[in-house]
Formats: C-alpha cells, structure tokens, sequence
C-alpha cells in the first residue's frame, strides 16, 4: 500500500488550481472550494464579505441551501468525506479551550521516535502534556526530549538493568504550575497544582507497572489518599496515565477482573472520579484493552475525551475542557532594521545635531543631548522593523508532511469508528509510511545543520536551546514560597545577589602600602583619533546595555560622533564623575550546577553601556 498523493484543489468556478498562493475559500456544507478571487467576480459579495467568511469559516455557496432535485427528494445525500470526531472539531472552533494530551512513549530518548513525538506535539498543541514510560535519567536535560515551551516536572525511575518506566508532567508557565510534592511517595506519580480561568486544578501523571509489586500498589494508592485528602482545596482534580488494570469499563459499573483492580476502583470512589475514556487504547492481534485512563472528579468541566493514534503501541489521549486556556498574546516590538539603514544620509544629520553637544560643560546635560540626538536621527534615517514572538515550529516540518499527518489521523478515527481488520491494516500501512517521512524529514535536516555560510552559529544556537534553563519555564522556591511571576522572580534574584556580595569595609589592615601615584584620570586627555580607534575594533556584534545604544550604530558612524564623544570622556575625567546609565547594568542570571529552581544556584552576568566601556579601555591603555 503507498500513500497517494493529495490531489490539488480545484475553484468550482474556474475549475483550476491557481497560483501556488492562491487562496482557496471551502464551503462548510458540500465542501467545494472557490478561488477568493473568483468569489468577487462570479458573485455580488465584496472583499470584507469574502474576507470575514474566511476568517470565520462560515462561507455557505449558493447551491447548498436549495433542495435536492435528486430521485427521491427526502433522501440525504451521503458525506464527501468521513467527518472528524466532535472533539477535533470542538478543539478546531474553540481554540482557546484548555487542553490536555497524556500518551505513553516507551522512550522519550529513543531517535527514531522522537521525531514522531515531536511531530504528534506539532499537530496537537497543547497547555498540559502528561507522558508514561519515559525511560529518562538524570543525565539528561529536560529540554533535549520536551520543548522549551514547558515547564517539566518529571520522576525518572532509579535502579534496574534497563531503562523503564518514568512519568513526566510538561505544563505551560502561563498556567503557574507548582509541584506538589507532599502527595508523592515512592510510587511513579507527579502532582502538580495549576490555574485555569481563575480556577485551581490539581493535575497527576501516573505510570503502574503490569507487573508491580503488592508494595509499589499500596504506595501508589497511598499516593492517591494523600491527594484525596487535599481533593476540597481545589476547583477539580484530573488523574491520568497507563494503569495497566485489568477492567471492563464498557458497562455502566466498572466490572474488575484481577485482584489489584478493585482496589484501585475503591480508591478512585473516594475522589468520586469518573473515568471519560471507553475506547481501547492498547489494540494487538488478539486483545483490547483500556488501560490508559483519564479521571476527573468534575465531568462538567470536560467537553471532549478522545482516542488518538500515538506514538507507541499505546494509543494517545486527547481531552479538551470547558475553560479558556488564557494564553498570553504575542508580544510585539518595533526594532531598527539596520539592514536598510541609509547611513549617508544618518552621518550627515548626526554631523548637523552633535555640534550642540560640543558646547556643553555639563556632563549629565551633555550625556543626554547626546543620546538624544542620536536616537532622533536614527528615528528618522533608519527604517523600523515590527517582530512579534511566535510559536516555536519545527523547521524540518513542511505542508506535505502535516498532510500526511492529517490523512493518519483519519484514517486512525475511521478504524476506531468501523473496527474492521481491513480499517486497521490501511490505518497501520499509512502509520508507518507518516513515521518514515517523519524520521527521514529530521535525519536530512540534522544532517545539514551546520552547513552553509551561517552554519555554525545555528549549529550552535540548536545546542544552545537543549542545554540552556529558559527562565520563563523555571518555577523558582525560596523560604518555602513558589515564584513564577517574572516581577516577582527578578525582585527575588536581586535580594539574592545583594546577599551574595559582601558588604563593604571601612579597615583594610592586611594592604601593603603602595607609593603614590603622581599620575591621576583627570589629567588624562582623550583625542577624536583615540576615540576612533576605539569605535572601530569594537565587535558590532556586541550586546547593547541599559542605555540601548547597539555596536553597529557606534561603528557605522565613528567618525561623525567620535569628536562628540572625545568631549564627553574628557568631561567625565574631570569631573571625575560618570553618567547615571554608565552606572548600571542589565543582569543576566546563569545557572550553576545543581538545582534549577533555587536562586542560590545562579550567577549573575553583568552587560553595561557601551560607550562606557570604551573609556575604561582608553584609561587601561593609558
């Protein structure tokens, strides 16, 4: 069996694909397409009409409304294609809901199934990422196997010939997830306590062994009666992962098979949790078996619980809730785009307004003309450009794998639908073709990593982003409190650096005495070919300071504001002052060794002003 290709679409209207960018608009009701264009020429809408019935996906062409002129005129015409289960629809028009995907991967660390990992992320994004079987150590980060979207929680199973088992919580920090470690024993279960929609959800991932021990059963279990004891401080409760119990859940009470079974279901009838999946989630040759569970003790608050193809021989669990995700907005930022700077024209006007700052004798006031006039002139001769923070994607998955994707998806909701063996061998015939299109879609992009005139800097900006902490997914603790606010974080990280330094001392007894020097900074004189000199070895690469002056605008322009500048290191040698913003400092926290959530196990790195800078290098010179 080989996967066939998408056939392009066609315009009813002009019965032609278009360009490569046309744009096509789908009628919700008979599914045709229509080019946008041909919209406006074949019918009376106008292009905010068309446009708004794109945007909102309600576009009805004018022959779905009218009967059908067919043999019988009450009989119903069947679908064109199969329709997708309520809950991928749900998930398709309301995309802000919550949602969660639990799934066991039999292996986070395995190559070849990471990339359908990675893949099943990209096609399902979701807030709460619950993973059974991780088979993790501690040697490894949790942003090599996990995106650096999520804050991950994770218990990794010690001990044993062969790496097993594991369970994993990857939540997004907007949601404030916090750990709670209290409700966890030595059983392979992470709690953690998240806000949704104002609403206070105590979430856990749970991993049981086919073969656990009586006491690794009694340790989940009191794992379990330790949350039911904390179930009334929260709005709900939601339990989820690989089981393994042997039960039929097809009837309305959960009818237990072998012994564990029963008194697993007595404790999930002390948190009066109600389990939402019925499908198999585990199929072989000759067995069915739900054993991948999602419990809820607040049904209302789920709108849809889903069986989706997996990764493994496990199926995947999807489950969409009634409440808005409340995901932050993308952040905008209007930068200079010194790629089209006309830097003529800029020296030119720098040249006119600096003159100003040659007259000045007061340092602050000649700072600050200065910088003003700088960022005036750049204003005007510098072309902005407008940067908005968007979701990470993966850079090896292009249109014709999503389309691959899709196509396993339906194939995978039609065999769950019909239960033919006929349904399961296309389903797994089109699965493993998606999985080598994946794998072989990675391998290649891997494999030229590094390559090309710029290579080496995302060679190293991808191993960058595996080992590196983000800040923005690290739930910091300190005096038994939890801080995720990003105010909150840097007040705390500056109280722990000042407690880091030592205080000042007025009595240095141990100093060998030195001879006087006769040679003092006010003496110095710094010329314009000094400071030009200096502007042109700087790296124009440099990270700016507070003062947001960058390194290719000092460069660029050295020899129009070295005069200027030249003035004012000569004033701040004799007054033997410095300007406010040569003071401070943008201070970035790098992590130590040991653990990631403690302020104790960072160091602070300092970035100052430029301009600054360049004076203490002329004085160390001196």
């Amino acid at each position: 069996f080989q996967m066939p290709e998408m056939p392009p679409s066609l315009c009813f209207y002009c019965d032609k694909v278009g360009r490569k960018n046309a744009v096509f608009i789908r009628c919700n009701d008979c599914l045709l397409e229509f080019h946008r264009t041909c919209l406006r020429k074949f019918t009376k809408m106008s292009e905010v009409e068309v446009n708004e019935c794109k945007k909102k996906n309600n576009f009805s062409c004018w022959s779905c409304p009218l009967p059908m002129l067919n043999d019988s005129f009450w009989s119903v015409p069947e679908p064109l294609r199969p329709s997708r289960a309520h809950g991928s629809l749900y998930q398709q028009n309301n995309k802000k809901a919550a949602a969660i995907l639990c799934f066991n991967a039999r292996s986070l660390k395995n190559r070849k199934r990471a990339a359908d990992i990675a893949a099943l992320l990209e096609s399902h994004p979701t807030d709460v990422l619950a993973i059974n079987e991780t088979w993790l150590s501690p040697d490894i980060f949790d942003h090599e196997v996990i995106p650096t979207d999520y804050v991950v929680m994770r218990k990794d199973r010690t001990g044993g010939r062969r790496p097993a088992g594991g369970v994993l919580l990857a939540i997004l920090p907007h949601l404030q997830p916090r750990r709670q470690t209290q409700l966890e024993t030595t059983a392979e279960a992470v709690w953690a306590e998240v806000k949704v929609s104002n609403l206070r959800f105590l979430i856990a991932s749970v991993y049981r062994a086919p073969n656990s021990t009586p006491e690794q059963n009694d340790e989940l279990l009191r794992s379990l009666s330790l949350a039911a004891e904390q179930q009334h401080k929260y709005d709900a409760c939601f339990v989820m992962g690989d089981f393994n119990l042997d039960v039929d859940w097809s009837t309305e009470t959960p009818l237990p098979r072998t012994a564990p079974a029963e008194q697993f279901l007595d404790a999930f009838d002390n948190f009066a949790f109600a389990q939402l999946i019925k499908n198999a989630t585990r199929t072989t040759a000759t067995s069915e078996k739900t054993i991948d569970l999602f419990l809820c003790d607040t049904p209302n608050l789920v709108s849809t619980s889903e069986v989706i193809a997996g990764v493994s021989d496990h199926d995947a669990l999807l489950i969409g809730l009634k409440v808005d995700s409340r995901r932050p907005p993308p952040v905008s930022t209007t930068l200079p785009d010194w790629r089209r700077a006309h830097w003529p024209a800029l020296n030119d006007l720098l040249a006119a307004k600096l003159q100003e700052v040659m007259q000045e004798d007061d340092l602050s006031v000649a700072w600050t003309a200065w910088k003003t006039a700088l960022f005036d002139c750049v204003a005007e001769c510098v072309p902005s450009r407008r940067t908005r923070s968007k979701r990470k994607l993966l850079p090896w998955m292009d249109k014709n794998l999503k389309k691959l994707i899709k196509i396993k998806d339906d194939l995978f909701a039609q065999w769950m639908s019909n239960k033919t063996n006929e349904a399961r061998s296309i389903f797994e015939t089109a699965r493993k073709a998606t999985q080598g299109a994946v794998r072989l879609a990675k391998d290649r992009w891997f494999w030229n990593l590094g390559r090309g005139p710029q290579g080496a800097a995302v060679f190293w900006k991808f191993i960058h982003s595996k080992s590196k902490v983000p800040l923005n997914t690290t739930i910091f603790s300190a005096d038994g409190r939890i801080f995720s606010e990003p105010a909150a974080v840097a007040s705390q990280f500056l109280a722990t650096f000042k407690q880091n330094f030592s205080p000042a001392g007025t009595d240095f007894p141990f100093l060998r005495r030195v001879p006087v020097q006769d040679e003092k900074l006010s003496k110095l004189h710094v010329t314009a070919s000094e400071v030009s000199a200096l502007l042109h070895v700087l790296d124009a690469k440099s990270a700016a300071g507070p003062d947001g002056i960058p390194a290719v605008l000092l460069k660029s322009c050295a020899e129009t504001i070295c005069p200027s500048l030249a003035h004012i290191f000569n004033l701040s040698l004799q007054t033997r002052d410095l300007p406010a913003d040569w003071k401070c400092a943008a201070v970035t926290p790098i992590p130590k060794e040991g653990n990631k959530n403690e302020f104790n196990n960072y160091r602070p790195i300092s970035v100052t002003s430029l301009v600054g800078k360049l004076l203490e290098k002329h004085v160390r010179n001196q």
